[in-house]
């Protein structure tokens, strides 16, 4: 998901808050099905050599969210988002 425009920390908290939508679904056709959605965010930063660097940076911050019990939003840091 791009938010063009949108400052990390105001992109934390609009996909926690989609986060904790998503935990809350209930499916009758599938009762106690839990769904979890873990996010990694990486803000844009012209030092970065493509697309493909940025996309890595917030799989990196993904998998940081896995490793945290699933079901979190991670935002890259710093040194996940030096230049390449």
């Amino acid at each position: 998901m791009l938010l063009p425009d949108t400052e990390a920390g105001v992109a934390h908290e609009v996909l926690e808050r989609l986060r904790e939508e998503i935990a809350r679904l209930a499916f009758s056709h599938a009762q106690g099905l839990r769904v979890s959605l873990g996010i990694g965010i990486a803000s844009f930063d012209a030092d970065l050599k493509d697309a493909q660097a940025w996309l890595k940076h917030a799989d990196d911050a993904l998998y940081r969210a896995k490793n945290q019990g699933r079901n979190h939003v991670v935002l890259a840091t710093a040194a996940s988002t030096a230049p390449l």
